[in-house]
């Protein structure tokens, strides 16, 4: 590492501001959502409970595709989010969100997903008041780690070079690497 002062640029580290509430709001309903649709289709102890479930599910999907919406900057224009799949992972998104609804709905519409594998392999003997417990406690840990990891913590470490670039005469000299350790 040289002793070369490096003035605050693109080469050092900083905070990425891209990606703000909108885009961590993204990951916690799409996360929170297909979580629980998961798992609802596998340990629902009733036709009625997956019911309820499945529908919370797609309500936190259906928030999290409302934040990509929001983050799209010309919300009117949001049908554009479907031409670019090569490019874009809002429209790979958008594009998977189809189907997961309309299977979704089908599924709540006709009594569930799979038929439990008596859903005693996940309740059993213990009390259904500790599973939603900690089922909480998950939950707001996973979402607060989510926004803290997108919003608050997404440093890009800047660019390591491994010499720094001389045009005409110059001398070469040491590479830099601001922010980076081995």
């Amino acid at each position: 590492m040289s002793d070369i002062k490096i003035p605050p640029g693109r080469i050092t580290p900083w905070h990425q501001t891209n990606w703000d509430w909108r885009a961590a709001g993204n990951f916690i309903g799409g996360g929170t959502g297909t979580g629980l649709l998961f798992f609802a289709t596998l340990a629902s102890g009733s036709v009625d409970a997956y019911r309820i479930q499945a529908l919370l599910a797609l309500a936190f999907i259906g928030a999290g595709l409302t934040c990509v919406w929001l983050e799209i900057g010309r919300p009117l224009r949001a049908i554009n989010v479907f031409f670019h799949p090569q490019t874009s992972w809002m429209t790979r998104e958008g594009i998977v969100a189809v189907p997961l609804f309309l299977t979704a709905l089908a599924a709540v519409w006709m009594g569930g997903g799979v038929f439990v594998l008596v859903a005693g392999i996940f309740y059993g003997g213990v009390l259904p008041m500790f599973a939603v417990l900690a089922g909480a406690v998950a939950l707001v840990a996973g979402w607060w780690l989510k926004f803290t990891i997108v919003a608050r913590a997404a440093y890009n470490q800047g660019y390591a070079l491994p010499v720094l670039p001389v045009r005409g005469q110059g001398e070469v000299q040491p590479g830099i690497k601001p922010g980076w350790t081995k």
